[in-house]
């Protein structure tokens, strides 16, 4: 695992890598008194906001958690919260070697000990999401099968390590100019303890990757066998 310091917020806990820059350092400390991330929105939920900001030329994303209602909170009070569960598996994950974005700094309200509102902050991943190289035709049938093969790779090594994603629309694949492939919004991953729990969860993340490709038939098939066989 990485090196990780203290931002030394009396009201918040909060980590950063030991390679932070003292801008992303300055800036996440900013974040701690206005929870507010100005910037190129790239996503308003329910339930958090994600904005692409630039600090001295070069780009991260800010996912910001919104404060949840007390009961919802109150479970999380001797547990991970949302944001940190990412931040921790999302760390996990490039250990093992599953290309995401990288997390590098974390804040978290957790006035009387229960979590409130937090801000992840991570490496922009550069290139273009695979269902919309798809869906303008921007992709011949050999790459495609290029793509294909690295994802297989992938997969492979989530299945050795007994790891989820949760959440895999075609949009949270980004591809940069080699088609290799980063994944993203990766709240949902789970390390699972054992193959019985991986096992369905394995089904629906295979279930949900192939469901973006139904009106797209050479995708479908060039996609078909990316899960569950050695590369």
């Amino acid at each position: 695992m990485p090196d990780f310091e203290s931002l030394n917020l009396p009201s918040c806990k909060s980590l950063c890598l030991s390679d932070c820059s003292p801008a992303l350092r300055a800036y996440m400390t900013s974040l701690e008194k206005t929870w507010i991330a100005p910037g190129e929105s790239l996503k308003q939920g329910s339930r958090s906001t994600v904005t692409r900001i630039d600090l001295e030329g070069i780009s991260y994303v800010a996912k910001i958690y919104k404060k949840m209602p007390f009961h919802r909170r109150l479970r999380y009070a001797l547990t991970r919260s949302r944001a940190f569960q990412s931040w921790e598996t999302g760390h996990a994950m490039l250990e093992a070697g599953i290309p995401i974005a990288r997390p590098l700094a974390i804040v978290e309200e957790r006035p009387m000990g229960i979590p409130a509102r937090a801000a992840l902050l991570m490496e922009n991943a550069v290139g273009e999401d695979l269902l919309s190289l798809v869906q303008r035709q921007a992709l011949d049938s050999d790459q495609l099968k290029e793509i294909a093969a690295k994802l297989q790779v992938v997969f492979f090594t989530m299945e050795k390590k007994r790891i989820t994603h949760g959440d895999f629309k075609a949009t949270n694949i980004i591809l940069d100019d080699t088609l290799s492939p980063t994944f993203i919004d990766n709240d949902a991953a789970i390390l699972h303890q054992s193959q019985k729990s991986y096992q369905p969860a394995a089904e629906k993340d295979r279930k949900r990757f192939m469901a973006n490709w139904q009106t797209h038939p050479e995708a479908q098939e060039a996609f078909r066998d990316v899960f569950g066989k050695t590369p």
